[in-house]
């Protein structure tokens, strides 16, 4: 009763490090009812639940998101750093050999003041780097002896303990879990990974140790503080069986997440662009469930999962990634596989055969074909005794296109044919549609027209009767350039000009570019070279900002082409000279630039052609990228905008795709 007398004379009531004293709290609804005129101001980790409370989230001190920032010394973390280091150090200086490491500890910690002044106590012994990599290895490492600060706040140990001493049982669990996530997580991976529902999850956030991001695609999203994070994991170590249990649970996630992949032409886009986005936001946590199943031999997991992976690091062309990611699975299931009971050793087999399949698909992507026509070879094997057929037509097709880069003709044609019987009887008509266009495409550049036509022809008649737009967008694109090819340049020039228009407003850019690059050579064919060029520009742009390096090696060609003679003869052949050497470009970009090249070298001294060759094979894609498009090496190519591709008829997929 005297203390609500007294605080009715009172305006304010400050109350700090409130959360060990919340079993009290009714003691403020008490103060707050019979002083009304008093406002209370408290500090703590966890929130009050009282009615009234207006809640306040005290964040890090800002600090600069990079070394590049502006005015980096005008940063509340850096300063309080600087301020604190000087008292250990008084020489310490803020420099250029300073300031990288400092903002980096500024990053570790996140604006943390009892981190930052913990890390700047340091300076007496280490250099700001030392300090920056010691956060990252040991928690311990920030910590003080200092007599006059309280127990708890003289490390972040200390300061994480206390707060874990708080914690139910089933909180800490659930903040153990979470720590095996990679950066942030939406709400349903979290509840799964960690076993807890909403309430556990709102505890968590209440007492600071979970913090809200902005949502994605209309997602409660999550993180933790990295250091909270090192704190967890430390925790959940100890217990290993749960540990594993938890990573297990994470692997699944994310191997659901990529059960739904994008569709093969891309023609939904909404679908497509929203999987995309969906895994490049969880890039890392996806990584980190890959190679936990990867090393535990997860064979659900990686059934799962392997389809979609694939999916999205072709569309993102991190062609060494992927094709390192499907090796170390193929090496690890083929580990694996003669120690599993045999009723068993078909799915492995079959998993095995598939992980082949995409690992070759990278190695040719990346012109690798000698080895990508090997692994189609294994996996054609294993795919045989023990695969189903429908995992055996597309991987023919994709090995008769291996077989077609190394101009391996008789094994082109068995391999296609057989991928379009097989397809034919399982009525599997997209896997048809796409082994027909492709099959009629190589033929035409043989020049084998009254063979190639009829297979077109096909592919179109099937795409409209099963209603398959994406296929028949497909299948004009390869019948538009194999009547280029046969000189029908105005059919040709209708078939492309439809294949885009079935793409308008359904695919992505990178999706487009190759038809694109298509109407350039028809528009050129045709007399018409200011809209070759622009076509051909605009197929660059997006090919470099895509890394798509085949079809680069085409638009260069294409480029080339339109060079006048004799003025700019040594040009194109240094352009035609690249393309045709570069381990990118396909067998029919290579065939193309040595005609053309042989073309334009009659018309020159061999001494100028010598020359231009010689420049040629000392030509980088980054190079010749900038050069065409007025561009530093080092530029980053920002993707057509409202007047680009659709100008320009937004396109379907490169040549013989």
């Amino acid at each position: 009763a005297q203390l609500l007398d007294a605080l009715r004379e009172r305006d304010l009531l400050l109350l700090d490090n409130f959360e060990h004293l919340l079993p009290g709290a009714g003691l403020l609804a008490d103060i707050l009812a019979q002083a009304p005129g008093v406002r209370v101001v408290v500090t703590s980790r966890e929130r009050l639940h009282l009615h009234g409370e207006w809640v306040l989230e005290i964040t890090g001190l800002p600090y600069p998101p990079n070394a590049a920032a502006p005015n980096i010394d005008f940063y509340e973390a850096v300063q309080l750093f600087v301020q604190s280091a000087r008292q250990a150090r008084a020489d310490f200086a803020l420099d250029d050999s300073t300031r990288p490491a400092v903002i980096e500890i500024c990053r570790l910690v996140e604006g943390l003041p009892l981190g930052l002044e913990l890390a700047a106590a340091w300076t007496r012994m280490l250099a700001p780097q030392e300090i920056a990599a010691e956060i990252t290895r040991n928690l311990d490492f920030l910590a003080t002896n200092r007599r006059d600060v309280p127990a708890r706040q003289r490390s972040l140990r200390a300061a994480f303990e206390h707060s874990w001493a708080l914690l139910p049982a089933d909180e800490r669990r659930a903040l153990c879990r979470l720590a095996i996530f990679r950066r942030g997580f939406v709400r349903s991976a979290a509840e799964q990974v960690s076993e807890a529902g909403l309430p556990v999850l709102t505890a968590l956030a209440d007492k600071s140790l979970l913090r809200s991001l902005p949502p994605r695609g209309g997602l409660a999203q999550y993180e933790l503080h990295d250091l909270v994070k090192q704190f967890a994991v430390e925790k959940l170590a100890a217990a290993p069986a749960e540990a594993q249990a938890a990573r297990r649970r994470h692997a699944h996630y994310y191997a659901g997440l990529l059960s739904r992949p994008a569709s093969e032409h891309g023609l939904d886009a909404a679908e497509t662009q929203a999987f995309l986005a969906t895994v490049m936001a969880e890039i890392e946590n996806v990584r980190a469930a890959w190679d936990w199943a990867v090393t535990w031999g997860d064979l659900d997991a990686l059934e799962r999962a392997h389809s979609g992976l694939f999916q999205f690091y072709k569309r993102q062309s991190w062609l060494h990634e992927g094709k390192e990611l499907m090796g170390l699975a193929a090496r690890r299931v083929a580990e694996l596989t003669p120690a599993v009971p045999a009723p068993e050793r078909p799915r492995y087999l079959r998993l095995l055969a598939l992980l082949l399949s995409q690992q070759a698909n990278f190695n040719s992507s990346l012109g690798q074909h000698l080895k990508a026509e090997a692994l189609y070879t294994r996996s054609l094997e294993l795919l045989r005794a023990h695969g189903r057929p429908q995992d055996l037509a597309p991987v023919l097709t994709h090995a008769g296109m291996a077989a077609r880069e190394l101009n391996r003709t008789a094994a082109t044609r068995q391999l296609m044919e057989e991928a379009i019987t097989l397809a034919r009887s399982l009525e599997d008509w997209p896997r048809l549609i796409k082994s027909l266009y492709v099959f009629g495409y190589y033929l035409g550049e043989a020049g084998d027209f009254p063979a190639a036509f009829p297979l077109l022809e096909q592919a179109e008649s099937l795409a409209r009767a099963h209603e398959l737009p994406g296929e028949l967008s497909a299948t004009y694109n390869n019948y538009g350039f194999v009547c280029y090819m046969a000189g029908d340049y105005p059919r040709a020039l209708d078939l492309l000009e439809q294949s885009l228009q079935l793409r308008v407003d359904r695919c992505p850019r990178s999706d487009c570019v190759g038809t694109v690059s298509n109407l350039g050579y028809v528009r050129a064919a045709l007399g018409q070279p200011d809209a070759a060029l622009a076509l051909f520009m605009e197929a660059l742009r997006v090919s470099r900002a895509s890394r798509a390096l085949a079809l680069v090696s085409d638009i260069v060609v294409g480029i080339a082409g339109l060079l006048p003679l004799p003025d700019q003869g040594g040009r194109a052949i240094e352009l035609l000279t690249f393309a045709r050497l570069s381990p990118f470009s396909w067998l029919e970009t290579k065939e193309r630039a040595a005609r053309w090249a042989a073309d334009r070298a009659a018309a020159l001294p061999p001494a100028a052609v010598a020359v231009a060759e010689a420049r040629g094979r000392a030509l980088e894609y980054e190079a010749v990228l900038a050069d065409l498009l007025g561009l530093s090496p080092t530029d980053q190519v920002i993707g057509p905008g409202p007047q680009g591709l659709e100008a320009l008829h937004p396109a379907s997929t490169a040549t013989a795709a």
